[in-house]
């Protein structure tokens, strides 16, 4: 167990927190908060976190600041993270029921502003928003993985009552089980190869078609560190979404290491499904 340092200056009270996040939870509940408590009595906030996916913490600050929605009175953060981006909103006030007040405020300001990127809130997932919104709609989900391994089907099964909406994933790695398990054809997989929007196309189609899935959706690619080509680089990926018989493809282009070339594919992949189940 990592221990959490503790200096009262008299001035001020000094922390050194320890990296693991469920030690460093547990000790700000029930050490960090409680003495900064006694110290301030008086200080009271209310805190939310609006949670968005598709857009950059610079493009989503441009947005927001030219909004006019954050009152002067409120504290503003950006924390991204592989393609998402929480806002995180404090509002301080003499009272509880003031600093609620003033948060509720700026939110009923903020949302519809936001409101093409934003899925959730607190501690709510983007697989979680995805699952609601395909059990709304009574659509299922198929997935076809490449370079990611099975990351995107485990974030899918991670929310609650997945089994609703996901029929099934399946890890076709090899050239061989892309056209034994997804129905890839041969003759493309020679032409363009396993690292193409061709193959990526006939994977989405084929989980579809096999599992009979509303939706399916595939990854193929270069995930690294090694297995690039000049023609086809270690980050160089693409994904496929086919509804409604129609299959889309994007090609993404990475510069990071392999966990977090498969980690920002999935997200993108998990992005663009939840737009896509909107619009349905």
């Amino acid at each position: 167990t990592a221990p959490c340092l503790f200096k009262d200056t008299g001035v001020c009270m000094l922390f050194a927190m320890p990296g693991v996040p469920h030690e460093m939870k547990g000790l700000m509940e029930n050490e960090i908060l409680p003495r900064l408590k006694k110290r301030a009595p008086r200080a009271v906030i209310a805190r939310e976190v609006l949670r968005t996916a598709g857009i950059g913490e610079s493009s989503l600050s441009e947005i927001v600041n030219s909004s006019g929605a954050i009152a002067d009175d409120i504290e503003l953060a950006y924390l991204p993270c592989f393609g998402q981006a929480d806002l995180r909103l404090t509002a301080k006030g003499k009272t509880q029921k003031e600093a609620k007040a003033k948060l509720g405020k700026t939110l009923r300001k903020l949302k519809p502003v936001i409101a093409p990127y934003l899925f959730g809130k607190g501690e709510e997932t983007l697989e979680a928003a995805v699952g609601a919104l395909l059990t709304d709609k009574k659509l299922t989900l198929a997935v076809a993985e490449s370079c990611t391994g099975g990351l995107f089907a485990s974030r899918i099964t991670s929310a609650p009552g997945s089994s609703a909406y996901f029929l099934e994933g399946s890890v076709a790695y090899s050239n061989e089980a892309k056209i034994r398990r997804l129905g890839v054809k041969k003759s493309t997989l020679v032409k363009y190869g396993a690292v193409s929007a061709q193959t990526a196309r006939e994977m989405a189609a084929g989980v579809c078609k096999k599992s009979g899935a509303d939706i399916g959706v595939s990854s193929t690619g270069v995930a690294g560190p090694t297995g690039g080509t000049k023609e086809k680089p270690v980050g160089l990926i693409y994904i496929a979404l086919c509804f409604n018989g129609e299959v889309e493809t994007r090609r993404l282009k990475l510069k990071m290491d392999r966990n977090h070339n498969q980690k920002r594919t999935a997200n993108e992949m998990m992005t663009w499904l939840w737009r896509k189940a909107r619009e349905a």
